[in-house]
């Protein structure tokens, strides 16, 4: 099919045609019929100036001249009319077109504002001429702020090898093409091209669209730290495979061993000499069975096999194996309470749990310290359930790893027992070791809790289920309920943390004490230095930021201001002390524990003889 195309017509060029034949047929008539008349005239005398006015008027024409003239202004007022009617019209239809203009820029403009790009445009010398998209935001920039300055002063160089630059210019060569770059933080993959003359097709300037693409880089980084912690594991995984066979190898050595030193022993109990160096024989493979063993709790080879154990006992035996793997510059120190107990577990397991911690302790000391291992009893109240999903309130063994190292933040804490999750350097962790420990703790029906701060180190405490007859014990005496405690002694609180502190002040106000309680060191100290109160027991947190419980007591005892003072801490009362953060005698009370027992050990403090105030 054809198109069709529209019909044109000439209305304005006739109606200027019409108009223009009458004015000249209104001049040309007048003017000829008086020099006509001149012309006869010029026989018979001059020409009457008044005559000749009024035949230019019309007045004194010829019939014929006359009607000539009024047709002549007939066709001048209908050209005029045709002309004013085309002007009109032609007007319109221009406020028409304008009209649609502006409506179309109306539409498209929040389009572009909000595309999750930028968009721009510069001339020849990169100049901004335009700027749009809601990409801007990313750069803290709005619509149109850089319009008017050059791509050399955004981004501070008029160096033309730089990657932006470069780009623009290859773009006003003629030459579309792309680049990544880094704008204020964020990654942009961008595409330019040359911005040309819609009607002479010259390149005029530049035109460009960046899309941001950082989350898409950081979730590529994070596919590669995922793989490279995979590959990792991988490794470890064929170590461990390799760790077994030798073992296994090295084990069945050690029995031929063995078994000759027994035999030799008992056929030459004269040769002293040889006997010695046969004992020698078999103490040593003896060592090295103990040794063959820990490799096969380490390469997790052997079948779990739960069974009723001593916590103290476990501790013992992995003794030698941590020293080894701490080093020579980390002092190993153990605290085992009689009181631990025994609980049910897989010895290989619970082996693996204390190596992996001492391990993550041994790289928060790059430069040494003092790796603390503790054991005893605690109990877990209502309150400590009600904030830890899992947790059934009741007795527990405790087994506690402690450093000096440089401690984590809340953040690090947080994600801490997440797989892959490492805080160390390339190739030096894997980030399996504290959710393997997690895992473990948790298939053991236990719990496991990190307390630290930063540059104080950090205490992990796990809870393990009491088995056997410790169980039957410790239930009787969680029956009989916690000895009262109560008192009416005004107490001064300083705790950071708003919901332990939420909680202790409402336990203690139930047992009859009168509460002070305070945010941190800084609104304790003036509380106790303002004197409008006396306090008879001070209850605060050892670790809070701006200034610490025991800074805090300082400068009380400074300030001549002495009252009873009771520590507490998610750090065990060994940790603190090796912290250097208490001194020996202190009342101290470790977190978590219930109101109950708080009580109960405010009461001890004062009802006991006042021996030192601060």
């Amino acid at each position: 099919m054809g198109t069709e195309h529209p019909v044109r017509t000439d209305e304005g060029g006739g109606a200027r045609r019409l108009y223009l034949f009458a004015i000249g047929i209104l001049v040309l008539v007048p003017v000829l019929f008086i020099a006509w008349s001149a012309l006869g005239i010029r026989e018979v005398g001059p020409i009457d100036p008044v005559l000749a006015a009024r035949m230019a008027l019309g007045e004194s024409l010829p019939r014929w001249a006359q009607d000539l003239m009024m047709l002549s202004s007939l066709l001048l007022a209908t050209g005029a009319a045709l002309v004013l009617r085309r002007r009109g019209a032609m007007a319109q239809a221009l406020r028409t077109a304008e009209r649609s203009l502006e409506e179309s820029k109306a539409r498209l403009h929040p389009v572009l504002d909000q595309m999750p790009a930028v968009l721009w445009s510069t001339d020849r010398d990169l100049r901004f001429v335009t700027s749009q998209g809601a990409g801007l935001r990313d750069l803290g920039l709005v619509p149109g702020k850089v319009v008017g300055s050059t791509l050399y002063e955004y981004f501070g160089t008029d160096d033309p090898a730089f990657p932006p630059i470069a780009a623009h210019l290859r773009a006003l060569d003629g030459v579309p093409n792309s680049y990544e770059t880094l704008w204020g933080g964020e990654h942009f993959q961008t595409w330019v091209e040359p911005l040309r003359d819609g009607r002479t097709g010259g390149i005029e300037g530049v035109v460009g669209v960046a899309l941001n693409v950082t989350e898409e880089r950081h979730a590529q980084e994070a596919l590669r730290q995922s793989e490279e912690a995979l590959r990792q594991a991988q490794k470890m995984e064929a170590v461990g495979r390799l760790a077994s066979g030798v073992a296994h190898d090295f084990n069945n050595l050690l029995t031929a061993i063995t078994g000759y030193s027994e035999m030799g022993l008992a056929s030459l109990r004269d040769e002293e000499t040889i006997a010695r160096c046969l004992r020698e024989i078999g103490q040593a493979s003896a060592r090295a069975t103990g040794l063959t063993r820990q490799l096969l709790l380490f390469s997790r080879k052997q079948v779990l096999d739960p069974e009723v154990l001593e916590l103290n006992e476990m501790v013992d035996e992995a003794k030698d194996l941590l020293q080894r793997v701490i080093g020579e510059d980390i002092e190993l120190i153990t605290k085992l309470g009689p009181e631990a107990g025994c609980v049910r577990v897989d010895r290989s397991q619970i082996v693996q749990v204390i190596l992996n911690l001492a391990v993550n302790a041994r790289d928060a000391m790059p430069g040494g310290g003092k790796l603390l291992i503790e054991t005893g009893r605690t109990e877990l109240g209502e309150p400590y359930a009600s904030r830890h999903l899992g947790v059934c309130p009741g007795v527990y063994a405790l087994l506690a790893v402690s450093d000096t190292g440089i401690g984590m933040d809340r953040a690090t804490q947080e994600r801490l027992f997440e797989p892959f999750f490492t805080t160390k350097g390339p190739d030096k962790g894997t980030g399996l070791g504290l959710a393997t420990v997690y895992g473990i703790v948790k298939q053991n029906g236990g719990n496991i809790w990190v307390y630290s701060e930063p540059a104080q180190g950090a205490t992990f405490k796990i809870y393990l289920p009491l088995a056997g007859r410790a169980v039957a014990e410790e239930s009787a005496v969680a029956a009989a309920g916690p000895e009262a405690a109560e008192g009416s002694e005004r107490i001064l609180l300083v705790e950071d943390d708003p919901s332990v502190r939420s909680l202790l002040v409402e336990g203690l106000r139930l047992n009859g004490y009168s509460v002070i309680e305070a945010r941190d060191g800084e609104e304790g100290l003036r509380l106790c230095s303002s004197g409008a109160r006396s306090i008879d027991l001070l209850v605060t947190d050892v670790v809070m930021p701006q200034m610490s419980g025991r800074e805090m007591v300082r400068k009380l005892s400074a300030a001549g201001v002495g009252t009873r003072v009771l520590f507490m801490s998610g750090y065990t009362e060994s940790a603190i002390l090796e912290h250097g953060l208490l001194e020996p005698d202190t009342h101290f009370i470790q977190k978590p524990f219930t109101p109950a027992r708080l009580s109960k050990k405010i009461r001890e403090i004062l009802d006991a003889p006042v021996a030192e105030l601060v």
